[in-house]
């Protein structure tokens, strides 16, 4: 057994390195945030390749001395906090000193700087945190740090990032998130030749919500509660999102991952918005700073509360008083109004959009036996039952000689589309049906970056795709079996699931997710009202698909009830 010993300084910066960059976007995001505390008012960042090759970042806040920029590479080194007590009112985004060491040890790293009253500036050139080359250069007064060849020392780190345009996708989220945050700093982000995200600085957060956010139709609802200031900056119901990535989650100026805060932005909408969608927007929450821990993630991306339940309550609160009032809540009559809460609108048509593995799909009820799929066996089972009806606009009602059947209208359908589009998929007959004029879509940075991915496969799904301008595309064709869809939230959703799944899961696995996501938008709804002929022919088809027991999303198609026990509940047995 190896006896206990002290590592070696090079090895212990490149473990530090490893819990504060995870890949090219981390150090964005670490280099970026050194800016905004250093008071700068426009960041350029240049990326190569999605940053494995260099990134450039350029500011021109304050600037360093010579002293200075050497210390700055010293781990632990900081000018943000000075003792324990600071770190309980912490009021920068930077605070531990570990960023740009931990950078430059994993990388080859240039940094330029100059204070505004100096005569010229200091460079320091490092290589896996070993200092090569320092002096005077000429520069503008702020700081420049320009890094190459991430990981060139780890090998190990490098082949685990994912594809180059995966990489650029997550920077141009990070900066994203950055620019929603401080909406009066002009922020630029150029990928290879091309301008990915150019916003010059805005009056308030709801100015640069709509000119960085591609949908500018957001509302606001803002208050306090308890002491916690909200304000989100949301989209209507009807444009909530296949997952929750398009909810932005601020803390304090602090962009982080909260799903306590997510859950209660989509309690807030009540029922407006169908179980498995998500609100989209920016949610902005103060909270004092002795109430909040930003020292509980390495990457700074998560905060602790020391009042939890108020904040979520806070920002539930605020969003139901709003959406109580908004425009796109139908109106209902005073007693209406005094026997339901105001944000428990039912939509008219909620859609089946829940994203369940097989191992959390719902279980038939312990009182429902014979829940479940059509007998073993029977040739058109379901063009042999009775329809007798539809109820509450949702489920199709049959008899057959010896039970009740309850199918979900939007699942059985879902089911049929899904089958016909994987076929066609398997088949390459996933035509694309031509659009005249194409649909111009304004996307964000990562949209386009998934986008362009993952052209090929997006065209074999039927989406025809051109560029247009830097952060827009042009919807040249669309699914062509799915003719009745809209096309443009169908996109969105689908680059949401590439996203998501593009790069966690095998390849037929993330195709059926996308195809499921597809066949969700060309269906009926639970709320249309279906003629009886419509529901005849539901059922008709359903007899030719595979796997009818789920919908492909793990929802039940049908529910069985033997006359026996029907019977027994009557007391007639």
């Amino acid at each position: 057994m190896n006896r206990i010993r002290v590592l070696p300084s090079d090895l212990i910066d490149q473990i530090a390195a490893g819990e504060v960059v995870e890949r090219p976007a981390s150090v964005v995001k670490e280099l970026v945030e050194n800016s905004l505390d250093a008071g700068a008012r426009r960041i350029d960042v240049l990326v190569e390749r999605g940053g494995v090759v260099s990134i450039r970042v350029v500011d021109d806040g304050c600037g360093m001395s010579a002293d200075e920029a050497r210390l700055a590479l010293v781990r632990h080194a900081t000018s943000k906090i000075a003792s324990v007590d600071d770190l309980g009112r912490i009021r920068t985004l930077g605070f531990r000193g570990e960023a740009l060491p931990s950078i430059a040890a994993v990388s080859r790293l240039t940094l330029t700087t100059r204070l505004p009253e100096a005569d010229a500036a200091t460079r320091i050139r490092t290589e896996g945190s070993e200092i090569v080359e320092v002096g005077p250069a000429g520069a503008a007064p702020g700081t420049q740090i320009e890094i190459r060849e991430l990981f060139f020392n780890t090998p190990a780190r490098r082949k685990f990032l994912k594809s180059e345009a995966a990489e650029a996708a997550a920077i141009g989220e990070t900066m994203l998130r950055l620019a929603l945050a401080n909406p009066g700093v002009h922020f630029r982000l150029v990928q290879g030749e091309r301008v990915a995200l150019d916003l010059p600085p805005h009056a308030t957060a709801l100015e640069r919500a709509r000119a960085a956010l591609p949908r500018t139709s957001l509302f606001v609802a803002e208050g306090a509660e308890a002491g916690i200031f909200v304000q989100a900056l949301l989209t209507p119901p009807e444009e909530s999102g296949a997952t929750s990535r398009g909810l932005y989650v601020l803390v304090n100026g602090r962009g982080v991952r909260d799903r306590a805060l997510s859950h209660a932005v989509t309690m807030g909408f009540g029922e407006l918005i169908p179980r498995g969608r998500y609100p989209q927007g920016v949610l902005r929450v103060e909270v004092p700073l002795g109430d909040v821990d930003v020292n509980v993630h390495p990457q700074k991306s998560e905060v602790r509360f020391a009042r939890p339940a108020d904040v979520q309550s806070a920002v539930r609160h605020v969003l139901l008083h709003r959406v109580a009032n908004a425009p796109w809540v139908p109106s209902r009559s005073p007693v209406e109004a005094r026997q339901a809460p105001a944000a428990a609108v039912v939509p008219s048509s909620p859609g089946c959009y829940d994203r369940l593995p097989a191992s959390a799909r719902p279980a038939p009820a312990a009182d429902a036996p014979g829940a479940g799929p059509p007998p073993e066996g029977v040739r058109g089972y379901f063009a042999q039952l009775e329809v007798i009806g539809q109820l509450h606009g949702t489920y199709v009602v049959c008899q057959a000689p010896d039970e009740l059947v309850l199918i979900d209208q939007h699942a059985a359908h879902e089911r049929i589309a899904f089958e016909r589009l994987r076929g066609a998929f398997a088949a390459s007959r996933s035509q694309s049906q031509g659009l005249l004029p194409p649909l111009v879509l304004e996307l964000v940075p990562e949209e386009v970056d998934i986008a362009r991915e993952h052209g090929e496969l997006l065209l074999r799904f039927g989406f025809d795709l051109a560029p247009f301008g830097e952060r827009s595309l042009a919807l040249r064709g669309a699914p062509r079996l799915l003719g009745g869809a809209d096309p443009e939230p169908l996109l969105r959703d689908v680059l949401a699931e590439l996203s998501a799944t593009g790069q966690s899961r095998a390849v037929e696995e993330r195709d059926e997710h996308v195809l499921a996501t597809m066949a969700c938008h060309s269906v009926v709804r639970a709320g249309d009202a279906l003629s009886l002929e419509e529901m005849r022919a539901l059922l008709r088809e359903l007899d030719g698909t595979d796997r009818r027991a789920n919908c492909p999303h793990g929802r039940p198609v049908l529910l069985r009830m033997p006359l026996s026990e029907l019977e027994r509940r009557f007391g007639r047995a």
